[in-house]
């Protein structure tokens, strides 16, 4: 029984129920308060970037490199953006000019990443998280031989901007990676392939 009626107390089982209660309507409150903070930022950022740049280079998108700038001016400032910027152009130009088979133009709006838009993004996770293996996989994926130094130097680059301004990728596994290439790759070749 919660009350007793002659002495118009409460058990302390209940009392000790609603206290508990009240707290978690307190963090409820507070979590809805809470600006919700997007867990993959960064990575948002890099694949927004790239593909501003690309889109810029592939087709004049002239306003697209100007969305680049104001995105990321907004999240950092003008003054603490232009050398992640410069990174950025840096490493997509030397990526266009290495790469087996860049993309091209790319929706900025699409949720979906192309291939070498996941290994440039797993790429410079590889390298802020020291993963050799990792890093080395995605280089070799992304270019040939003869553009692996310069693209590498640029992506340190890159992936060093991209620290100094507080945006840490989650990391990105080698098994990650070869499994996301074997599913891509297969339905590249099954979109291909003729049905009889």
């Amino acid at each position: 029984m919660a009350n007793d009626s002659d002495s118009g107390t409460v058990e302390p089982r209940f009392k000790n129920k609603r206290a508990e209660n009240a707290m978690l309507a307190e963090t409820l409150e507070e979590t809805i308060r809470r600006a919700a903070k997007t867990p993959y930022l960064a990575e948002q950022l890099f694949v927004f970037g790239m593909r501003c740049v690309q889109n810029g280079y592939d087709n004049q998108y002239l306003d697209h490199w100007c969305k680049v700038w104001v995105r990321y001016s907004a999240d950092f400032g003008e003054n603490n953006c232009r050398s992640l910027l410069d990174a950025l152009w840096e490493f997509v130009r030397v990526y266009r000019w290495h790469a087996s088979d860049p993309t091209g133009h790319h929706c900025l709006e699409c949720p979906c990443m192309a291939r070498d838009e996941y290994l440039s993004m797993a790429l410079i996770s590889a390298l802020q998280h020291q993963d050799v293996a990792c890093s080395g996989k995605c280089l070799r994926e992304i270019a040939p031989v003869a553009g692996l130094a310069e693209l590498e130097r640029r992506a340190w680059q890159l992936a060093a901007e991209y620290l100094s301004l507080g945006q840490r990728f989650l990391p990105v596994s080698l098994t990650d990676v070869e499994t996301t290439l074997l599913i891509t790759d297969a339905l590249r070749d099954a979109s291909t392939a003729t049905l009889h």
